[in-house]
């Protein structure tokens, strides 16, 4: 089985960006099902604010980290989702999969 590889492109933005593209829907939400499974996965703004609050967070607790690697994948998401491969088949403590694998640059 080939993984596709996701190219993530610098957008150039700062953590206030992201935070309006989020909120104008820039960065896409909705419904993605992963080609591996077949599970469906739905992005919420709840759970892009989670992740963009976690990135914020790595960043000002690790200075000199890149954080905006992971604030750039945001854009790429539904890509990275729908791609991703499920590597690990033990079920977590509520019931759902874990371990799936997205390589991205």
């Amino acid at each position: 089985m080939e993984i596709p590889v996701i190219e993530i492109d610098n957008h150039s933005v700062d953590f206030t960006a992201v935070k309006d593209d989020i909120k104008s829907q820039k960065i896409e939400r909705g419904v993605v099902v992963n080609k591996d499974t077949g599970l469906t996965i739905n992005v919420t703004r709840a759970g892009l604010n989670d992740t963009y609050m976690y990135a914020e967070r790595y960043e000002r607790r690790n200075k000199g980290a890149d954080a905006y690697a992971r604030i750039n994948a945001l854009y790429k998401l539904k890509d990275i989702l729908e791609n991703a491969v499920l590597l690990d088949t033990i079920v977590s403590e509520k019931g759902e999969n874990n371990g799936f694998y997205a390589p991205f640059l």
